[in-house]
Formats: C-alpha cells, structure tokens, sequence
C-alpha cells in the first residue's frame, strides 16, 4: 500500500512527502509544481531579500549612438552599384565581381560646424526580403542617396516606391533632409536612360542630381560633398581627402598641364627670336656706322 507520513507544521518538504510516493510517481509534473509553489510561499523576507534579481532593460540595453554621427543612406536596387560607390568614396577601390549586400555601415571623418564628427554611411540592400530594416534605416538617417543604373530605367522607376516611404517616415521633415539622386555608371554606352531624364525626376523629387561612375571614379568625392552642402542646418565638409583621381580628372590635369607647357615653350621662342632680331638688328647697326665713320675718315684724308 501506499505510505503515508504525517507532515511537520510549516515544511513545505513534509507536505510535498505526505501525498505518498506512488501518488508522486504517477503525478511527477503536477505533483512538483505544486511543490514549488508551497516552498515559494513558505519563502522567508530574509531569503527573498538576498535572492539575485534579472533586470531585463538596464542590463540589455543597447548601446547608444554618438551624437555626433552624420547618417546618410543608400538605396537603390541590386545591381546598380551602391556598395561600389561606398567602397571607392571610403577605400579608393573598385571591385568587378558583383556581391549582393544585405546592410554594411562605413565611416568617414567630417567636419561639422568646424568640429570633426564621423559620416556612417549605410549602404542598404537592393531587395525586398528586408523591410522592416530598410524602414528603420530610413528613421534613423539625416539624409539619403538613391541610386540607379543609366543602363536600366527600371532601376529608376523601382526608386519612386523608396521615396514614397522616405517621404511617409520623415512627414514634414522631407523638405529640410538631403537628397541627392544619383545617375551610376555614366562610363556605360548601353544607355536607356539620359542625363535629362534624371534631371527632370530629381526636379520633381526635389532632390540633388548627379551622374557618377564608380569604375572610373567620376563623381564620387564630389557627390558626398554636394550632399553635405545641401544640408543648411550644419555647416559640413569633407576632410582629408586623398582619393586617387578617376581617369577623367587625370586627363584633364594632363591636359592642362600640356597646355600650360606649350604656353611657356611659346612665350620662350618668342622671346628668343625678339632677342635674336635685336642682336641682327645692332650688328647691323653697327656695321652701317663703322661703314660711314670709314667714308668720313677717307674723306678728311686720315685712311
């Protein structure tokens, strides 16, 4: 039969042994929470007291952000070469080969108000597996790059959709933030979509334009810099700036620069051929006088 032990007044461990074992057996589940439940009662203050507590928000908290982060982000769909534009602004370099990217963060050093401040730069996925972290990018960042492919023109109708929803988060606020709407691989000749027509889109966004290529490096450095000047509440710049110069721009220094020599190798021969006329034109000079100072003296009958 089943035993049966009489509990001691106030132990939860009595009352827990009173059921009987073959109770406890077949009933191990119920029969142990009701077990803790009769210990957690019985609990003195002085054991509650000293029991540890698990703080789920102070001790968990994130980390917060520098108040001195100037967040811009990137959008546009994969392909179009966002992270490209990213990687050559911030490492100077150019990668063939396509990866698509989920969300990567760069950084840059700025000023801001004559103060140096970092620029983070998140470069976001072209997909649409990821909303809710594109929506939270959207929240956090002071201004906004949209990019698009001149060799796709859907590449720049999928970006009315991103601006509707920049424009639905921000609310009011859209008329103060940033935008620069950017024109990638103008190097590219399979054209399908034209300088004017990204003008007059990102007239009716009211938003910057620029057409950049991130293979060459036309236009990199000077697309953040433009966004940075369009953001009138901060007095920003970039510092520091040691990129290598694209193709274009070392074409037209060489440019210059042989211009300017030819300029000098110029005014050089010109010089040298007035001093040469002057010299002729002395000795000539000379000549007639040493001449005519011969006649005389012949004439007087000294020669």
């Amino acid at each position: 039969g089943e035993a049966c032990i009489k509990p001691r007044a106030g132990s939860g461990v009595g009352f827990a042994t009173s059921l009987g074992l073959g109770w406890l057996v077949r009933n191990k589940s119920t029969a142990a929470a009701g077990l803790w439940r009769t210990l957690a009662q019985q609990e003195t203050p002085s054991a509650a007291a000293t029991r540890p507590s698990i703080s789920t928000t102070a001790d968990f908290a994130p980390m917060p952000e520098q108040s001195n982060d100037y967040r811009v982000a990137v959008f546009g769909s994969a392909g179009v070469g966002k992270s490209s534009l990213v990687q050559r602004f911030i490492k100077g370099t150019f990668k063939e080969a396509y990866t698509p990217t989920v969300e990567d963060t760069y950084r840059q050093v700025i000023t801001n108000d004559k103060q140096v401040c970092t620029l983070q730069i998140t470069d976001t996925t072209g997909s649409h597996q990821f909303p809710a972290m594109m929506r939270l990018s959207m929240s956090k960042s002071h201004a906004f790059i949209l990019v698009y492919s001149v060799t796709s023109r859907s590449s720049l109708v999928e970006l009315n959709t991103i601006v509707n929803e920049i424009k639905e988060i921000k609310g009011p606020d859209i008329a103060k933030i940033p935008m620069m709407l950017v024109a990638n691989k103008c190097d590219e000749a399979a054209r399908e979509v034209g300088k004017e027509t990204g003008a007059a889109i990102a007239n009716k966004w009211g938003c910057g334009f620029i057409e950049t290529s991130a293979k060459e490096n036309v236009n990199v450095t000077e697309l953040f810099a433009q966004l940075l000047q369009m953001d009138k509440e901060r007095n920003m710049a970039l510092v520091g700036d040691k990129k290598k110069k694209g193709k274009a721009d070392k074409k037209a220094e060489k440019a210059d620069k042989k211009a300017e020599k030819a300029d000098k190798t110029d005014k050089t021969d010109k010089t040298d051929k007035a001093g040469t006329s002057g010299a002729s034109a002395g000795a000539s000079g000379a000549a007639g006088a040493e001449a005519a100072e011969g006649a005389a003296g012949k004439k007087c009958g000294l020669m």
